[in-house]
């Protein structure tokens, strides 16, 4: 939306729902001046999410405000000081292993238990989008015609390498190695969305 009777027009119709609050200078960031204009990364809550943004000021006025949702309120992801504890201490008989449960799930999924989510495509899209639903406990199956992860990079003209570098193309969670090549060759871009698929345990077909 643009200009000021937009903004007051979703600002009424909005408002009394999302009740934005706590808006602050993002952890670490820094509001910064360049050429009258003051930018800065922000954090913020609403009712019923977290999410960060960028707002840039001309003078006493918000010029631009860009916003985005990073998690909802309850429905936070299993990762950093929630990971799961994954080891099982006691003595229980009938206790099963990590690789027991996992295998169940695959045995289950799309069978006996249905998902919630059925993604079609198993790049490297539809396997972020897989990681993401997991740590959310969305069960999810990722449908790919091709036969392994990466084979839809692997499948490609033998000279092709990513076209954008390594610091803009990681996948939740896991990022590249250190020495990882700016430019990532095709079977290395395969072999990578494979390994990944197996250890973030996805569901992939």
């Amino acid at each position: 939306m643009e200009g000021q009777d937009q903004v007051r027009d979703m600002l009424q119709a909005t408002l009394a729902n999302t009740k934005p609050t706590g808006w602050a200078v993002a952890k670490g960031e820094e509001a910064t001046e360049d050429g009258g204009v003051i930018t800065a990364w922000i954090t913020f809550e609403t009712s019923v999410a977290r999410g960060f943004g960028l707002v840039r000021f001309k003078g006493d006025l918000i010029w631009t405000l860009l916003t985005t949702m990073a998690e909802l309120k309850g429905h936070e992801e299993k990762a950093g000081f929630t990971r799961p504890l994954g080891a099982k201490h006691g003595h229980g008989k009938d206790r099963k292993t990590w690789r027991e449960e996992r295998d169940d799930e695959i045995a289950e999924l799309g069978h006996t238990k249905q998902p919630y989510v059925v993604i079609i495509g198993g790049g490297q899209g539809g396997i972020a989008l897989g990681a993401r639903l997991k740590q959310l406990s969305v069960a999810a199956i990722i449908i790919e015609k091709n036969e392994r992860p990466g084979d839809s990079w692997r499948k490609r003209y033998k000279s092709l390498c990513l076209h954008d570098p390594v610091w803009y193309d990681h996948l939740p969670y896991i990022d590249f190695p250190k020495n990882w090549p700016v430019f990532a060759p095709k079977d290395k871009i395969g072999d990578w969305l494979e390994m990944y698929t197996k250890v973030m345990e996805l569901n992939y077909w």
